[in-house]
């Protein structure tokens, strides 16, 4: 499952942040979807894949903007991205 592997690789580059699998209330439920958060996130960042592979789906809670990543490889450099984006922005500013 390239899931397990994007998962791994973004704890390892960031890791203060908190990673949990959605867990289902019913058998019949999709629980191939993740959830980031961390301090400075001020809201969770989502993965989502079909059965663990490609494609993913990422989202965020501070933005209507969603993208759909064929590559696992990308997924884990946007999600970076969006990480170190949102924790610049929240960061108080000086002066």
């Amino acid at each position: 499952m390239e899931m397990d592997h994007i998962l791994a690789q973004i704890k390892q580059t960031i890791p203060d942040i908190q990673i949990k699998r959605l867990e289902v209330t019913h058998p019949a439920d999709d629980d191939f979807l993740w959830f980031i958060t961390g301090d400075g996130l001020n809201g969770e960042l989502q993965i989502e894949s079909c059965e663990g592979d490609g494609p993913f789906r990422i989202e965020y809670d501070w933005s209507t903007s969603g993208w759909t990543i064929p590559k696992a490889e990308d997924v884990v450099s946007m999600v970076q991205s969006l990480i170190d984006k949102r924790r610049k922005a929240t960061q108080p500013t000086t002066g």
